[in-house]
């Protein structure tokens, strides 16, 4: 948004974005006005679809690594530890991860977590520095509970 957008609340009038009027030019003057402002407006033209080019390469390169959000409220998730302050000599010898915590909220591309209270920074992160919990135990390893064992005929 341009200073003059904030300001006026409106975008200043731009005379080059006109519609340029169908009129009898008589001086060549009035020619060499008209054609410095059709290339103007071509010079314009170019520009925007460059700048619009550039973003579409932009956003193709950023999204090369980014992964869909699969975390929902309630899930488990462990947080990247980067940038967390450590007791560790190094930062190499601590773990990488925080967690397993809570998602309570969603924010547009961010999650509030339920964090414990000795973690004094802020509650909210993005999601590319969340990994999911497993679920304790996964749904393939669901056991079944063991049949009383029996000693002499009664169930102990």
């Amino acid at each position: 948004m341009s200073p003059l957008k904030v300001v006026l609340g409106t975008s200043p009038r731009n005379p080059l974005s006109l519609p340029l009027p169908e009129v009898d030019l008589t001086t060549d003057q009035e020619k060499k006005a008209l054609e410095v402002v059709k290339q103007t407006q071509k010079v314009q033209e170019l520009a925007r679809q460059n700048a619009v080019a550039a973003q579409a390469l932009i956003e193709t390169q950023a999204n090369k690594k980014r992964r869909p959000v699969d975390f929902t409220v309630s899930d488990m998730v462990y947080v990247s530890k980067k940038g967390f302050l450590t007791e560790a000599p190094t930062t190499k010898l601590d773990s990488q991860n925080a967690g397993p915590w809570t998602i309570v909220e969603k924010r547009g591309h961010s999650f509030i977590l339920d964090t414990p209270p000795w973690y004094k920074g802020s509650k909210l992160f993005h999601a590319d520095r969340f990994q999911k919990a497993a679920q304790n135990p996964l749904p393939q390893q669901q056991l079944e509970p063991e049949p009383p064992v029996e000693i002499n005929g009664e169930p102990e």
